[in-house]
């Protein structure tokens, strides 16, 4: 593999939240977690701590990318399983890397499942992740369905932005969308504005195909998320109280610095798998300074 192809990889890796394989497992341990940022090779490495919110623990990465599959929040009837589903605490196997024409960065990686994973589905699957880092940030999770009757998932890029300062920032693009707010018992209401956060946060955007934009005046950015057959979107900040409760926040003000804004598909947007049939999800991320 060329070395910058390599180089990219490891950026890559840097995004997602748990173990690919227990090689890689060990190989995002021992990475410097402002390579991308400060450290880039080239201008297109553009997402490693100055993008992507990480906080570190003994154990794990928090921050980054997790992949939310099959499901999303709780498990829809056993709690004990793994909120968010398994996808993001699963081991990955890498099938291809390449190095594209335009000079972006591709790997594909696959999930097999487990027995264990099975033992929590009533069906079998092939769960497949590519991501293209040039420019952009391109990811795009697909879902086959194996078995011989149809399936239902919940899915969503759960990721963690690294803003200036949570007051800092305003999200546009899902103004007059349908919500439902988890600090307000789940009622319903409609968006009539830009997002600025002064408090708890937590509301699923349903029917919306809208892209959205995180304005950060600190940071003279705006980061594009785009996205493709994703018809829910989250937005999430636990704030001070909540990210003191939580052990993988990090320090008491690593809150502040992170803003999740999420491509998913739940609740009624949830969606139904025929056999043999296969569907994506994708999104994308840029950033223009100003």
């Amino acid at each position: 593999m060329e070395k910058s192809v390599f180089l990219k990889m490891r950026a890559a890796l840097i995004l997602l939240m748990y173990p690919i394989n227990w090689l890689m497992q060990k190989f995002i341990y021992k990475v410097d977690m402002s390579f991308g940022g400060s450290h880039a090779p080239s201008k297109r490495m553009c997402y490693g701590s100055r993008r992507m919110h990480a906080m570190k623990r003994v154990d794990l990465f928090v921050g980054g990318i997790p992949i939310c599959w099959p499901w999303f929040g709780n498990h829809p009837t056993d709690g004990k399983y793994c909120v968010h589903g398994f996808a993001r605490v699963a081991l990955w196997n890498i099938v291809s890397t390449a190095q594209l024409k335009n000079g972006a960065s591709k790997i594909i990686l696959k999930m097999t499942p487990s027995e264990s994973q099975l033992k929590q589905l009533t069906y079998n699957y092939e769960l497949e992740l590519t991501i293209i880092i040039g420019d952009s940030l391109h990811l795009n999770l697909q879902t086959k369905n194996l078995s011989d009757h149809p399936f239902t998932i919940s899915e969503g890029f759960h990721t963690y932005f690294n803003v200036s300062d949570i007051k800092n920032v305003k999200i546009t693009g899902l103004e007059n969308s349908v919500y439902t707010d988890k600090f307000d018992n789940f009622n319903r209401g409609i968006e009539k504005e830009s997002i600025q956060i002064d408090g708890p946060f937590d509301r699923v955007y349903l029917n919306t195909s809208n892209d959205c934009y995180i304005e950060d005046e600190n940071f003279n950015r705006v980061i594009t998320i785009k996205k493709s057959n994703s018809d829910s979107s989250v937005i999430w900040t636990p704030w001070k109280e909540k990210a003191l409760e939580m052990q993988d926040m990090g320090c008491d003000s690593e809150w502040r610095k992170m803003i999740c804004v999420e491509t998913a598909n739940l609740l009624e947007n949830s969606i139904v798998i025929y056999p043999g049939i296969s569907h994506s999800i994708s999104t994308e991320y840029s950033v223009q300074e100003f």
